[in-house]
């Protein structure tokens, strides 16, 4: 069962409150401020429970088929572990958007284990080689990434406000791993290299197409909502216009029958 105790003002100790009264199995409860979470067992699975200490109330966020287990909540986002051996994925619920949870890792490994620190989540995952940790960011929604991505079982990550840790493996022994956040580059500069001249003319266009992309690691790789860019190229050269200039100097075009000869320049 779970058990919450708060300490009133006029009492010497805390005093223990039973949330769950059933004969099913409740445990992994977690707490952040007034909120608690755990995995209860009900008809035939686990499913993710709610308690609100200010509103003493109880609420089921999970209503699956198969297996919701390990919650961790910060604030308002509960993250979990769901589904069957071998495809376990990581959901996240926003308490204060409510609506339905969102499943974060989207791939077909076997992803474990969740931990989250206000808006990052971390997880280890199996490959098919070897156990990663994975990352995500619920405020800027791509795809998770590989952040350990070897050879290397790396297992158990955990996290704070700064810094992110696991332990990993090299075949040796065991490790502790630890990485900093740095911020995420979203939009990047690409430089264009553009011969200018004297002539004037049209206004010109044209398109960069980013054709590929790729990091090595398909999980990894970036999500680009769009890969098409429409450039131009302003004339910048004056107006258009003719200028006729005759090659003997004269300014003045005869009548006497004599070939005379102009060079024109279109400008």
């Amino acid at each position: 069962e779970v058990y919450v105790s708060v300490k009133p003002d006029d009492a010497p100790r805390l005093v223990p409150n039973r949330l769950t009264s059933d004969s099913e199995d409740d445990s992994n409860a977690q707490i952040d401020g007034n909120n608690i979470v755990w995995q209860g067992r009900r008809s035939g699975n686990y499913e993710i429970f709610q308690y609100r200490i200010d509103s003493d109330e109880i609420v089921q966020i999970t209503t699956s088929t198969v297996d919701d287990k390990y919650p961790q909540i910060s604030g308002d986002n509960i993250v979990w572990q769901s589904g069957t051996l071998p495809n376990l994925e990581i959901y996240h619920y926003d308490l204060a958007a409510g609506g339905q949870a969102d499943n974060l890792s989207r791939s077909t490994l076997s992803d474990e284990l969740p931990q989250i620190e206000g808006n990052r989540v971390m997880w280890h995952a199996f490959d098919g080689v070897d156990w990663e940790v994975f990352y995500y960011d619920i405020s800027m929604p791509f795809i998770a990434r590989n952040i350990s991505d070897n050879f290397d079982y790396d297992w158990g990550p955990q996290l704070s406000e700064e810094l992110v840790v696991w332990r990993s493996n090299d075949g040796t022994d065991f490790e502790i791993v630890v990485a900093t956040q740095a911020e995420p580059e979203i939009i990047l500069s690409v430089t264009l290299q553009v011969k200018g001249d004297t002539f004037q003319e049209l206004n010109e266009d044209f398109l960069v197409k980013m054709a590929a992309w790729a990091t090595g690691n398909p999980l990894a790789d970036p999500v680009i909502n769009r890969d098409t860019a429409a450039v131009t190229i302003i004339n910048d050269d004056g107006p258009f216009g003719v200028q006729v200039t005759p090659t003997d100097g004269s300014t003045s075009v005869s009548e006497d029958g004599v070939l005379d000869t102009y060079d024109v320049v279109l400008i």
